[in-house]
């Protein structure tokens, strides 16, 4: 049986990691490998197809009885990795921490333990019966997160 360790290694020695990074590697029974692989553009369905023609050869090494799937991660999944962060910069997120509280906002820096996002709350100023929209930005730390997902508009 393949495990995921060894595949995420073929990964890392063979993948050009200045431009994919890797999101998610899964083994189910079966020998049923899923990895999800992106890049700080846009991954498109070729490249999917070179890195799945790229860990053949090193998976029949191990075991020639597997299924192997290689794609992108979805569009609206959660984030998996720091990376994802990086990717969607300036982009609108929807953050649900581990409170359950839901937060939308706008993506900034990410730091090794979080991330800034920009949030538009309606506030009453002082001196005005009326609330008026600001922009504030909170730090978010990926202790408190529990899913992010980019928000897609159509």
């Amino acid at each position: 049986m393949i495990t995921e360790n060894e595949v995420e290694d073929i990964l890392r020695k063979h993948l050009d990691l200045n431009k994919y990074f890797i999101v998610k590697v899964k083994v189910n029974p079966g020998n049923k490998i899923f990895v999800a692989v992106d890049n700080y553009t846009r991954i498109t369905l070729d490249e999917c197809a070179q890195i799945n023609q790229m860990l053949i050869p090193h998976l029949d090494a191990i075991d020639d009885d597997y299924e192997l799937e290689v794609s992108s991660p979805g569009l609206t999944q959660p984030f998996e990795v720091i990376e994802q962060y990086k990717k969607y910069k300036n982009n609108e997120v929807e953050v649900l921490l581990r409170s359950g509280e839901k937060i939308t906002g706008i993506l900034g820096e990410t730091f090794e333990n979080g991330f800034d996002l920009l949030v538009e709350k309606k506030v009453v100023l002082e001196g005005s019966k009326k609330k008026k929209k600001i922009t504030e930005n909170q730090f978010i730390e990926f202790s408190t997160v529990k899913h992010t997902r980019r928000k897609i508009k159509f």
